[in-house]
């Protein structure tokens, strides 16, 4: 079973040269995306912030960026009023990321294991050797 995926990407792979050399051409590679054109600019700023934190990666990066910035605001005249509440919001951010990070870890976490705890190829589990 083990050599079974092995097998199948192998065919995929050569399938997909034949088909190069038979058309000539390659399959497009997909451009970037064209900026939007400028809009409600809170609505920008909603997506921004939603970037910011879909994953638990980017939310403990945001939460660490915020309290530093706020470590930094301390030197400026007037910057320890915005201080208090950057920190407290990236550490809020830290702590969300961490309980995320637990949870998604104990629930089987998205490396590709099932509920179980086996690995799936297919609908078919994988020998673990």
């Amino acid at each position: 079973m083990p050599g079974d995926w092995e097998e199948e990407v192998k065919d995929i792979l050569e399938r997909a040269e034949e088909l190069e050399k038979k058309t000539g051409r390659r399959r497009p590679i997909p451009l970037p995306s064209a900026p939007r054109p400028r809009g409600n600019p809170l609505v920008g700023l909603g997506e921004f912030l939603r970037r910011r934190v879909a994953t638990t990666r980017d939310m403990a990066a945001t939460g660490m960026i915020l309290i530093f910035a706020g470590l930094l605001l301390i030197a400026i005249p007037g910057g320890r009023f915005v201080t208090g509440p950057l920190a407290l919001i990236g550490i809020a951010l830290l702590v969300s990321a961490y309980v995320g990070s637990v949870r998604a870890n104990r629930s089987g976490g998205g490396d590709g294991a099932s509920a179980s705890g086996r690995r799936m190829w297919r609908g078919q589990y994988l020998d673990d050797d």
